[in-house]
């Protein structure tokens, strides 16, 4: 049936994806220790907790906090090869899409020690984890036009030195062969407890990135030399 179709279908882009960030993960925990935490359910869904307060034997810096920054939005363009590579593979050719919700505030992390596993506490994090769950609904404000799309990286912002920050990002990129010129900047319709944030959205460039970036270690392990 078609939904079973479905089913395997993102089951399958799951897999490759949560392949390809396990791979990407070991090589950035050497670079600084940090919380990491992932959910698979239609996506992948990950967010990194960093700071000094986590590895008292290692003295953090802005660069870790940059270096982890610019890490994830390079996985993410490479997780937009990966999802056009593993189309031909699936029942139903699924689209992906990307975003990231910048926060760059501290927060506060606690081990809870019933449920064995870290947690984040707050007001100012509980509005961050409502706004995670509602923006990839979220439209371009006065248009019906959905901020996430296909082949596209998306970055949430509400402050302008976040926007700063995120378009040198985009440059070195572009530079490195990630993505393509141009960044769209958006104003966000309000959503329900959600006002004022603003967007930044640019083009992976799938034609570059697959020069210098191979996709068929992972599709091999997962399906062999099945065409």
């Amino acid at each position: 049936s078609e939904s079973k179709k479905f089913e395997a279908s993102v089951h399958d882009l799951n897999l490759a994806l949560n392949a390809l960030l396990s791979e990407e993960q070991d090589r950035m925990q050497l670079l600084y220790p940090h919380f990491f935490e992932k959910h698979i359910t239609d996506g992948v869904d990950h967010s990194i907790y960093v700071g000094s307060a986590m590895n008292f034997r290692r003295n953090f810096s802005p660069f870790h906090l940059k270096s982890l920054k610019l890490w994830q939005l390079k996985f993410l363009c490479k997780s937009a090869l990966l999802g056009e590579r593993v189309k031909k593979y699936l029942g139903i050719p699924l689209e992906l899409a990307h975003l990231v919700v910048s926060q760059t505030d501290p927060v506060t992390i606690y081990f809870d020690l019933q449920e064995k596993k870290f947690k984040v506490e707050g007001t100012y994090n509980i509005r961050f984890e409502i706004v995670k769950k509602r923006i990839d609904k979220a439209r371009i404000k006065n248009t019906q036009e959905r901020l996430t799309q296909p082949k596209t990286l998306a970055v949430v912002y509400s402050l302008d030195r976040d926007k700063e920050e995120y378009l040198n990002y985009f440059e070195f990129l572009f530079h490195a062969g990630f993505v393509k010129r141009g960044v769209g900047d958006y104003v966000l319709e309000d959503m329900q407890g959600i006002e004022g944030l603003r967007a930044l959205r640019v083009e992976v460039d799938l034609i570059r990135l697959a020069e210098h970036c191979d996709m068929e270690s992972i599709l091999r392990k997962q399906y062999g030399n099945k065409k």
